[in-house]
């Protein structure tokens, strides 16, 4: 089921990925940033890094492949989980591939099991499946928002809060970490209905890609580099309680310091315009749009 303006995501299993990178190029890397998403995620994992994995071994599973990404695919598909990574770099003596894949999967019971009920929507007046549930607290924050918290069997607690629109997952935490600290319970409702919610998409995690670090694999100054990064999330919700499901999947490549500077390489691998510029000319001589089409392939292919 595909949904448009609903979104998942899950930064943990983000997270989780890199600890499992640094399994291969070294603990404690000092990755470096190229936008301010990845600065922003780089502060969470730093404090994340080092914490005791709060998962069970039931609900985290993690895979690592060296060279090819076709175990990684494998597993990924085994877990039912659409996601593929594209075909590696090629390896040579100076450089190589990896890659490294977490799948979360959590289920929740709610401590008391929900009713069903119906919801419609105030816009569209269209009718929809919910949940209701009187077992439930109330909250309201220093903007005056209700926040609905729900208990579930084994004490985690989902909470759900009216929101308008979708904002950056970055700002969303700092919504919600801000919401945190200044609500306050309260007693004006008597219960809650709420929609029911079966999700399932692929989410856009491209900003990751190309942050780097140093490592020492091949000599002192190698670098290692994410190449791509994919993300999917399940989710749903009914009267017995929560599945989450989220799987995050990378390509990390390890190119050698006597390769190349400590600076990233800049890989094109996708379509690409070409021009050519002479002094003394104000326009371009050539300009080319290239696919595949016109790319060589590789003997090995």
């Amino acid at each position: 089921m595909q949904m448009n303006n609903s979104k998942l995501i899950s930064l943990w299993s983000i997270v989780q990925c890199l600890i499992d990178a640094e399994k291969e190029i070294g603990k404690d890397r000092l990755w470096n940033s190229i936008n301010s998403k990845q600065n922003r995620f780089l502060k969470l994992f730093k404090e994340t890094r080092n914490v005791s994995c709060p998962f069970s071994s039931n609900e985290l599973t993690t895979y690592f492949g060296l060279y090819s990404e076709e175990g990684i695919n494998k597993f990924l598909k085994e877990n039912n989980f659409d996601i593929q990574l594209k075909k590696f770099q090629p390896t040579t003596n100076l450089q190589y591939s990896f890659g490294v894949a977490s799948i979360l999967k959590i289920i929740l019971k709610w401590k008391k099991q929900l009713k069903n009920s119906s919801v419609f929507n105030e816009k569209t007046v269209i009718e929809y499946n919910a949940l209701y549930t009187d077992s439930v607290k109330f909250f309201k924050n220093n903007l005056k928002e209700i926040i609905v918290c729900i208990s579930t069997e084994t004490n985690d607690k989902v909470y759900i809060q009216k929101f308008d629109k979708y904002i950056d997952i970055f700002n969303l935490h700092d919504k919600i970490k801000e919401t945190k600290l200044s609500r306050k319970i309260i007693e004006d409702y008597g219960g809650c209905t709420f929609p029911e919610i079966n999700y399932s998409s692929n989410i856009d995690i491209l900003w990751i890609e190309e942050m780097w670090c140093k490592c020492q694999v091949f000599s002192e100054d190698d670098i290692a580099i994410i190449i791509q990064a994919l993300q999917q999330n399940k989710f749903k919700m009914d009267c017995i309680g929560v599945e989450i499901d989220s799987a995050t999947a990378m390509e990390i490549q390890v190119i050698s310091g006597s390769y190349s500077s400590t600076k990233p390489i800049f890989v094109i691998n996708e379509s690409f315009i070409l021009w050519v510029e002479r002094d003394n000319i104000d326009f371009p001589i050539f300009v080319g749009y290239f696919e595949e089409d016109s790319w060589i392939k590789s003997k090995k292919s």
